[in-house]
């Protein structure tokens, strides 16, 4: 499969080639793999395949997934998030706080969100209820989620004194287990945010860094986005990848917050004329 064949592959089923320029060797590698292990000889008989199995097709969803993930990637984001952002959240949170990460990956970011929870908790006493969804297209990441553990790699964001209270090491130091209060409120499921309604609505919260935004084409890019707008409460915080923007039209739908990569809804019930519906 040389890269014209998986450009093809990508286009097909709606992935953008621009997205998968500088991570297409290891997915390569797992869709040539696939072909051997369904004896598909061409790029031609996998998309005849996708079409007509639907198994295949979410095979190839799944090989197609990225996952590069860390704990409080982006530092400076999560310090704004804690010394701020939650703070004026938790002022019209009434009593039960909603936060989704959506294409969750392994579970960093749901559990970094635990420990600013954890963290404001100690300084301000009384917190809401707090409800934590976490969904992922692999079955795979949502399992090392639920597991909750991790390697030295994953923590490298994190300074000794935040490791030590959060984390349980094995005995030889090579994985970290998160503490079971991090646990606590967390929903996992197996959940394609392109096809898929969301878990519940009225997040206060919405993650989505580093997935759609950057792997999909504009269409479901859009769709993605209408469906996230819905998902949020009044004056919602949307929370993308720092390289991420949204789709054309519905900047005017949030307000940047500080050239951070994180998007505030607006009261506004309108929508963009040309908005691709999502039929969620």
């Amino acid at each position: 499969m040389d890269d014209g064949d998986f450009r093809r592959l990508l286009e097909h089923h709606g992935y953008s080639w621009k997205g998968y320029r500088q991570v297409r060797k290891g997915v390569r590698k797992r869709i040539r793999r696939y072909l051997r292990e369904i004896s598909c000889s061409a790029v031609d008989d996998l998309l005849r395949a996708s079409g007509e199995d639907p198994e295949v097709r979410r095979e190839l969803e799944r090989l197609c997934t990225v996952t590069i993930s860390r704990f409080f990637r982006d530092r400076k984001l999560w310090e704004r998030l804690e010394a701020e952002m939650i703070p004026e959240l938790l002022l019209r949170a009434g009593a039960r706080f909603k936060v989704w990460s959506a294409g969750c990956a392994s579970g960093e970011e749901i559990y970094g969100f635990r420990i600013l929870w954890e963290r404001l908790k100690e300084k301000r006493g009384a917190m809401p209820g707090l409800t934590c969804w976490a969904t992922d297209l692999n079955p795979g990441a949502i399992r090392r989620g639920q597991a909750g553990l991790y390697p030295p790699s994953s923590l490298v964001e994190l300074d000794e004194s935040l490791r030590d209270t959060w984390f349980v090491p094995s005995p030889d130091q090579r994985m970290f287990r998160v503490r079971n209060v991090l646990k606590q409120g967390v929903q996992w499921r197996v959940h394609n945010l392109c096809s898929e309604p969301p878990p519940e609505r009225e997040f206060h919260m919405v993650f989505l860094r580093n997935s759609i935004l950057t792997y999909r084409d504009s269409e479901v890019r859009t769709s993605v986005i209408e469906r996230a707008h819905k998902s949020l409460s009044r004056a919602g915080l949307l929370v993308v990848g720092v390289h991420e923007s949204l789709p054309p039209g519905w900047e005017g739908m949030f307000t940047r917050r500080d050239r951070l990569p994180v998007y505030q809804k607006k009261h506004t019930c309108e929508e963009p004329s040309d908005a691709v519906s999502s039929g969620g």
